[in-house]
């Protein structure tokens, strides 16, 4: 039975263009999308991202698609944000795992063409497992950044499935030089970059100063990059019956974070330390912290379904130091059974690495940044918990993801022009 979805999305025009980094395609403002069967049938301007989430009904907040990357008619990534600048959130949400569509065009990676003498951030190990459930979750976030704050955030997202393309490596590890891969993997990245820049000519940049007193310039905003883990060697936040952590990486290794990170330069909350009025310490793991933020709301919501623990971050003011909790059998099943040494704490990848500038290509210690974070959600958050479906769990995750941003935004930048969120108590700097 034929059934239509009209989708209308409203964007700017663009003009295709050619370069060295791949095709570029550019779609129109209007879209009607039909679905018979599992046969999708697309016109001009069609957004799989805006059509599968056609009932939140998002088109009243002014949320369009900005650009997007496309092969054979395909949409293979978009980034989506305000109609109006004016309407922006200081915040760019990017789902690069979170991909399900696995199109012939694009040949599969596979481990004996994963190059070797590869150094560095997104070098690290071959995967072609997706983090499940990440798009909607991020696209709930925005949905809750609407909700919460009357603002749209910027939404990075890639349709590709990961055993297509990786985007949290290098492009050599990413694309496996696939012409159309690569295409996509820098379209996801230069769509980033777009959104930063964007962010920065709302609220602009502040300047702080280094303990070295080297100064640093940065816009007024914060870059999630959102992904998921299904175990790395059995995570538990405390004992067997409860739930894994929510790691959230700053590019700081668990050995690093054994000690206090007030001198440490390589985190990509640099900018936000320079400020007079927080340390790295606070940011990362205090009063201040994402991790902190984030629990405190997320208990808060009726849909956090009663578990004391879930929610709990790696790093934050409850667990500081994730190199001891990464040995700890109380929270790690493999050291409890003595089946390794330790468990893994995500400390970040390539796109919060090379984001952290707004010249991605071309990082400068003394160029323009952008306080950057990666999340890691366990499967129990993306999937739904003790019969519990993801709807259910996804609405307390969002909504905590952003108020927890914000807030962190609003308080560190003193931006006087976003008004309080929904609950004002939550959202304040005393969490």
């Amino acid at each position: 039975m034929l059934r239509l979805l009209f989708v209308l999305v409203s964007a700017f025009a663009f003009t295709p263009s050619e370069s060295q980094w791949g095709r570029r395609e550019f779609v129109s403002a209007t879209a009607t999308m039909a679905i018979a069967s599992n046969k999708i049938v697309r016109e001009k301007g069609y957004s799989p991202t805006l059509a599968k989430f056609s009932s939140l009904s998002l088109n009243k907040a002014g949320l369009v698609v900005i650009d997007q990357y496309t092969h054979n008619g395909d949409v293979l990534v978009e980034i989506l944000g305000p109609k109006n600048i004016e309407d922006a959130a200081p915040l760019v949400i990017s789902v690069g795992h979170g991909g399900r569509f696995k199109p012939k065009y694009v040949p599969t990676r596979t481990e004996d063409k994963h190059p070797v003498g590869i150094q560095g951030a997104g070098s690290n190990g071959f995967a072609t497992v997706s983090d499940a459930n990440t798009d909607e979750l991020g696209f709930a976030t925005v949905s809750a950044t609407i909700d919460n704050w009357n603002l749209v955030p910027y939404f990075v997202i890639n349709h590709l499935h990961r055993s297509k393309v990786d985007m949290n490596r290098y492009i050599d590890v990413a694309a496996q030089g696939n012409p159309i891969a690569e295409g996509a993997w820098n379209a996801f990245h230069d769509f980033i970059s777009q959104a930063q820049v964007k962010v920065k000519q709302k609220f602009g940049t502040v300047t702080g100063r280094l303990k070295n007193g080297r100064f640093v310039e940065g816009v007024k905003g914060l870059l999630i990059d959102l992904h998921g883990y299904a175990g790395a060697n059995d995570w538990r936040s405390g004992g067997n019956d409860d739930l894994p952590f929510i790691h959230w990486g700053y590019n700081m290794e668990d050995s690093l974070l054994d000690n206090r990170v007030d001198d440490i330069a390589n985190s990509t909350l640099t900018h936000m330390s320079s400020l007079p009025e927080y340390d790295l310490e606070s940011l990362v793991r205090g009063e201040n912290s994402l991790g902190t933020r984030f629990y405190n709301v997320f208990q808060s919501h009726p849909n956090s379904t009663g578990y004391p623990k879930i929610g709990l971050g790696l790093p934050s003011k409850e667990f500081p130091n994730p190199y001891a909790t990464t040995m700890d059998p109380i929270y790690c099943g493999a050291v409890r059974d003595d089946t390794c040494k330790r468990c893994k704490y995500f400390s970040g990848g390539f796109t919060i690495i090379y984001h952290e500038y707004l010249d991605w290509r071309r990082p400068n210690i003394d160029g323009v940044r952008m306080n950057t974070v990666q999340i890691e959600l366990p499967r129990p958050l993306r999937s739904g918990i003790d019969g519990h479906d993801k709807a259910f769990v996804h609405d307390a995750c969002a909504y905590a993801l952003s108020i927890s941003a914000i807030s962190l935004v609003k308080d560190v930048f003193h931006i006087d022009s976003i008004a309080s969120a929904v609950n004002d108590d939550i959202c304040s700097s005393n969490l």
